[in-house]
């Protein structure tokens, strides 16, 4: 298939994934529309893949309008559920440029640290 088609078997794949997940999240309490924003991460990193890492304030801005989240503490409850899973790295204090860098590429980080 050219570039633009996505094959039948990873819709399937992604489609039996999503409703793994969903069992998953409901027998951890996870909201649903938290795999919503994980769902968008995922494909925001397959799009570009050298996008490694994503400013906090953008991050936010995908969660408002993915998974309902209403406020800064909501928001930052989120990024360290999807932290502690390591799906995704959020440390608060560590700033770049004046904005909480997140990374979205966790294996990439290990890699880069361990060279």
């Amino acid at each position: 298939p050219d570039s633009g088609t996505v094959d039948p078997q990873v819709h399937l794949l992604r489609k039996k994934t999503e409703e793994v997940a969903r069992r998953v999240a409901q027998h951890h309490k996870l909201p649903i529309p938290w795999l919503k924003f994980d769902q968008e991460v995922r494909e925001m990193k397959e799009k570009d893949a050298r996008k490694k890492t994503a400013t906090a304030e953008e991050l936010q801005q995908l969660a408002m309008k993915t998974a309902g989240i209403k406020s800064k503490e909501e928001f930052h409850v989120l990024l360290k559920y999807f932290s502690n899973r390591a799906m995704l790295l959020y440390r608060p204090n560590a700033l770049k440029n004046g904005a909480e860098e997140v990374v979205l590429d966790v294996e990439w980080l290990i890699q880069k640290v361990e060279k």
